[in-house]
């Protein structure tokens, strides 16, 4: 894979993650929380569970269809 498309994936996946996270509902809620301190323990592991899931779906939409990439090809 050639550099110019790895920077094209990377940006691609930095977009997609970034407009999810600015339009989830829960991430919002729970960021709010955790910059203001009041979040609990609990609360702070499901904003890390919901970001994870988030950038999981911004690396599937960005990695075109039957392309294999290995991580550090990333």
């Amino acid at each position: 894979m050639a550099d110019n498309s790895k920077d094209e994936i990377h940006q691609n996946i930095e977009s997609i993650f970034m407009d999810l996270f600015n339009t989830d509902e829960t991430v919002k809620e729970l960021f709010d929380k955790m910059q203001k301190k009041k979040a609990t323990y609990k609360e702070v592991d499901k904003f890390a569970e919901v970001i994870g899931n988030l950038l999981s779906v911004a690396i599937e939409k960005s990695i075109p269809d039957g392309e294999s990439i290995e991580y550090n090809q990333l």
